[in-house]
């Protein structure tokens, strides 16, 4: 109910707006920059990526397709090792064995990755002397 149905017809509330600092505007404004950052460049790749050697962004940055799909492949390659670690430790001294049904995927895009570019032959010849085909699709269903 407002104040004026209890009689008081002079009384008016504030809107209240929230309260941001100018630190809490300035992460959210650098936030939002990251992420449509991040939304233009997953674009840029699905799209673009196969069909042309240099790259336009919104931001007139030009981008060299070759190194930026070597970067791609590499982080790729590091982040789904990195999996591989994790889900094995949660596995063993977590007893959470549920995870190792998703480390053959991880090995398979890591296979594929070190098709696709030929700096991953030695790490190739690492994976296949210490990790056999035969361990790596252990926990396939």
């Amino acid at each position: 109910m407002m104040p004026q149905e209890y009689g008081y017809p002079n009384v008016h509330l504030p809107v209240v707006k929230p309260y941001y600092s100018q630190s809490m505007e300035k992460e959210i404004q650098i936030r939002l920059a990251e992420q449509k950052d991040a939304e233009a460049i997953r674009e840029i790749y699905n799209h673009e990526v196969r069909n042309s050697k240099i790259i336009t962004i919104k931001t007139n940055k030009k981008i060299n397709v070759f190194n930026f799909k070597n970067d791609f492949e590499i982080l790729s390659v590091l982040r789904n090792l990195k999996i591989i670690g994790i889900f094995t430790r949660l596995s063993i001294r977590d007893n959470k064995h549920t995870y190792l049904k998703l480390i053959p995927h991880a090995w398979n895009l890591i296979e594929q990755r070190i098709e696709q570019n030929k700096k991953f032959i030695e790490l190739k010849i690492i994976l296949d002397k210490y990790f056999s085909k035969k361990l790596r699709n252990k926990y396939e269903n």
